[in-house]
């Protein structure tokens, strides 16, 4: 998995963007913007360690090893870091890549994230599309109210997808939580018995084919 390739792909969004529209630009090994704080420009941060508690009234453009989200960012966020936690609130669309990805807040637009590990906790709300790609995937009791599509080694899913889910991967768990209004699709370049997937979900359906599945995930 190729995370530099994702930062670069940051940074080119952020030079196009930055050309159109006043930023605000912070730079440091430890940068803080408080519940206090409002920023109304596109936010642009770079450091060893992010917290956004505060508001920030257009996108965010973040690189560092830790970024800590429990603030209320109301368009685009755009993150890249080591460590990527988002307990906050975000108006629109996050794309966002890292050693581990964890998203337990409110995401008002679709959700991409890449990581070696995964994880959309209980009070995830996710209100477009989710596209998931990583090692360890874990899909624990949040709500997606688009649809999903998943790419990964090991992936287990207890959540609830009001569309439907599409699953690249040879090893799949479904806990008793799980759910996709619209049906389950599994694609795996391997024969995947029943016995070894948990709670069978109904309206599922397996197929065997081999598949790059990091392609799929992202040109898809």
């Amino acid at each position: 998995m190729n995370i530099r390739l994702f930062v670069i792909v940051i940074l080119a969004l952020f030079i196009q963007d930055s050309i159109a529209q006043p930023s605000t630009y912070r730079m440091g090994d430890v940068i803080r913007i408080t519940q206090g704080d409002t920023l109304s420009n596109n936010t642009i941060l770079a450091g060893q360690s992010i917290e956004v508690s505060g508001y920030l009234d257009n996108d965010l453009f973040s690189a560092s090893r830790i970024f800590l989200l429990n603030g209320n960012i109301t368009d685009d966020a755009f993150v890249a870091g080591q460590m990527v936690s988002v307990y906050g609130h975000i108006g629109d669309m996050l794309v966002s890549a890292g050693e581990t990805v964890v998203i337990d807040g409110t995401i008002e637009g679709d959700l991409f994230a890449v990581g070696r590990e995964v994880r959309i906790g209980q009070q995830a709300r996710i209100q477009g599309n989710a596209f998931l790609a990583g090692g360890s995937i874990v899909f624990d009791r949040g709500t997606i109210e688009g649809t999903l599509r998943i790419a990964g080694e090991h992936i287990e899913l207890n959540g609830t997808i009001r569309n439907s889910a599409t699953i690249y991967s040879d090893d799949v768990t479904f806990g008793e939580e799980y759910e996709a209004s619209y049906g389950t699709t599994i694609t795996s370049s391997e024969p995947l018995y029943r016995e070894n997937l948990g709670v069978i979900p109904p309206n599922l359906t397996m197929q065997t084919k081999e598949t790059n599945i990091w392609a799929v995930i992202l040109f898809q």
